[in-house]
C-alpha cells in the first residue's frame, strides 16, 4: 500500500486513509485529522473549477509569466 503526504497537514499516511485532492496531490480524511474539509481546499478547487470556465483567458494571463 502506498503512502503520500497530506498537502494540508504534511503527514505522511497510507492511502487507504486519504483521498486525491485537485490535480496530483492528497488530503487526510480521517476521524482524527479531516483535512478534506479545510477552507483553503475548497476554496483551491473552486478557482480551479472557474479557471475551467475561461476560454480565451489561461493562467499565465492571470499571474503573469513566461
Amino acid at each position: 500500500m502506498k503512502r503520500h503526504t497530506c498537502i494540508i497537514c504534511k503527514k505522511k499516511r497510507y492511502e487507504s486513509k486519504m483521498n486525491p485532492a485537485l490535480v496530483s496531490s492528497w488530503v487526510c480524511c480521517t476521524d482524527k485529522y479531516n483535512c478534506c474539509d479545510d477552507i483553503e481546499l475548497i476554496s483551491a478547487e473552486n478557482i480551479l473549477s472557474d479557471l475551467k470556465k475561461l476560454r480565451k483567458i489561461n493562467i499565465k494571463h492571470i499571474i503573469g509569466g513566461k
